[in-house]
């Protein structure tokens, strides 16, 4: 069986815009990609919302992904593959982080899966880079008490590339989630249910491509 640990934020977990719900499992790109994948494939879903890639939430905890990336691998080996899903919160203003700062959050993420203690039988996992879709640029109009700004828009549009040449320099698997979604209308922030799906059926592909060909 091939074991894949999706480690993410509010839109692995499944987050529904507005509401404050959480999707089915059978909705949630986690849960279809377990379904199209079928039974020789072991999909483990670790999204926590407000999950940054190393920034402490103040008034969260446990939103550190670098910190509890560690304990998570641990919880969840042997891994075959780990599918980092993560920088829509580091955009927060709170952080005021730049996307460079943002990409290196993601290296140290990188770093800490290769570098993590698998023990004898456990084989280091390979690595799938996901960038996150830009934030919509009516983000501070549509959500009361907004957490992101007009620089929060600019430097989510800046992700893709910098995760991109940074998964060529680390030699990790990279796919851009803005090439086939955007962020909802709704709150402009989280996936719909269809992009959901969208995700899905493209990451399954991705998925087979680097274990079956």
């Amino acid at each position: 069986m091939i074991n894949i640990l999706c480690y993410g934020d509010s839109n692995t977990f499944g987050f529904v815009p507005v509401i404050m719900e959480r999707y089915a499992v059978n909705e949630r790109w986690t849960g279809i990609l377990q379904y199209i994948l079928g039974d020789k494939y072991r999909i483990i879903e670790n999204g926590l919302c407000g999950r940054t890639t190393m920034f402490n939430d103040p008034c969260k905890s446990s939103r550190n992904g670098l910190h509890s990336i560690d304990a998570t691998l641990e919880i969840s080996k042997p891994l075959d593959l780990v599918i980092i899903s993560l920088g829509t919160n580091d955009l927060k203003v709170k952080y005021s982080a730049p996307s460079n700062t943002i990409t290196q959050g993601i290296k140290r993420i990188i770093s800490a899966i290769r570098n993590y203690d698998y023990e004898i039988k456990c084989n280091v996992p390979k690595i799938l880079v996901l960038a996150p879709p830009p934030l919509g640029d009516k983000v501070e109009s549509v959500n009361n008490f907004s957490e992101f700004d007009k620089n929060s828009i600019s430097v989510s549009k800046e992700l893709s590339s910098k995760y991109k040449l940074l998964s060529e320099q680390e030699n990790v698997y990279f796919f851009d989630l803005g090439s086939i979604i955007k962020s909802s209308e709704e709150d402009q922030i989280h996936f719909t249910k269809e992009s959901h799906k969208i995700v899905a059926e493209h990451l399954a592909e991705k998925i087979k491509n680097i274990f079956e060909k």
